[in-house]
């Protein structure tokens, strides 16, 4: 009597976890999700002027720059691959209180090359205030 009972308990016990792990298991992604390269400082430069120098990894040329601009005028930002000399942000203004919040992905679905860059932030003759990060993945933001 106690076998008719437990049958169908062990039943859905085996449903829920056989079928259930099977079915998880059945979808793997490749995404590692990885973050490679990174970095970010508040700034507080009196001339006006921050040259930011940082590398991507070859493989992790998807890039998320974050710009905070806390100045009583507006940055302007520029984005140089040193190497090839090739714009990825050309003097895009952040007006004081707004941010940037840039990826690479938006506008090159493959990515930005490797190798060193330059993240250049003006404020002409005004203190540059704010503060920056990023980073770099081997997969979409």
């Amino acid at each position: 009597m106690k076998m008719k009972k437990m049958a169908p308990v062990l039943f859905s016990l085996g449903l829920a976890f056989g079928v259930g792990a099977t079915a998880t298991m059945s979808f793997p992604t490749n995404a590692s999700a990885e973050v490679k390269d990174k970095g970010g400082s508040p700034l507080y430069e009196t001339s006006g002027y921050k040259n930011i120098e940082f590398s991507v990894t070859g493989g992790y040329g998807h890039l998320k720059v974050y710009i905070a601009n806390t100045s009583k005028t507006d940055m302007k930002v520029d984005l140089v691959h040193r190497d090839t000399k090739k714009i990825y942000i050309d003097g895009v203004k952040i007006a004081p209180g707004k941010v940037l919040d840039w990826r690479s992905n938006d506008t090159i679905s493959q990515g930005v090359r490797s190798g060193m860059y330059d993240l250049q932030l003006h404020t002409g003759t005004t203190t540059l205030e704010g503060s920056y990060a990023y980073k770099s993945s081997d997969v979409k933001w």
